[in-house]
Formats: structure tokens, sequence, C-alpha cells
């Protein structure tokens, strides 16, 4: 929470921005081979008690970035699917 109110506040405060940050980059993709998936959740949730500590929940969300990889099926869109393996980490960042 100290470094989302050191770094990220005195913005939101001064200028009204919003931020989205980003928790991690694609962690899910096939080459990490798995070195990740029990990282993201926590993460994520440490990402946004720090924001939430800070009072900023309003202003400033968080999100985890995936890789198509995670898709089973991706076309047509309407009936996209996602990889059965993912399914209780995504669940969880939603």
């Amino acid at each position: 929470a100290q470094s989302v109110e050191q770094v990220l506040a005195p913005y939101v405060s001064k200028c009204g921005t919003r931020f989205t940050i980003a928790v991690g980059n694609e962690p899910l993709l096939k080459t990490y081979n798995g070195a990740y998936d029990s990282l993201i959740v926590p993460g994520l949730n440490n990402v946004v008690s720090a924001i939430g500590a800070a009072g900023l929940s309003a202003e400033i969300k968080a999100t985890v970035p995936f890789s198509y990889e995670i898709m089973q099926t991706s076309y047509p869109p309407d009936s996209g699917t996602f990889k059965a393996s993912y399914l209780s980490i995504l669940q969880s960042v939603a």
C-alpha cells in the first residue's frame, strides 16, 4: 500500500488520472511451464489489497493480461471457449 500511495496517489489526486495495473505479463504462456500459475491469484489479490488500503479502489483497477494460449476455441468469437486447465485461475481473477 505504501508504494501505491507514494507512486500513484499523487497522480490520481493532482491530475484526476485513473489507472489499470497489469499484474504479470501473460503469465500462463506455455514457455513458463506453469511456474507462475500458483502466483497469479495471490499476486492480483495483493495488488488489489494495496490499492484498497491506499483508498484508491475507485481510481485504480488491476487486471491480468493473458495470451490467446488460454483459448480452446477462438473462432468464431461467439463460440469462444477457454482451455479447461486454466478455468480455475480465470474464474478466480474474473
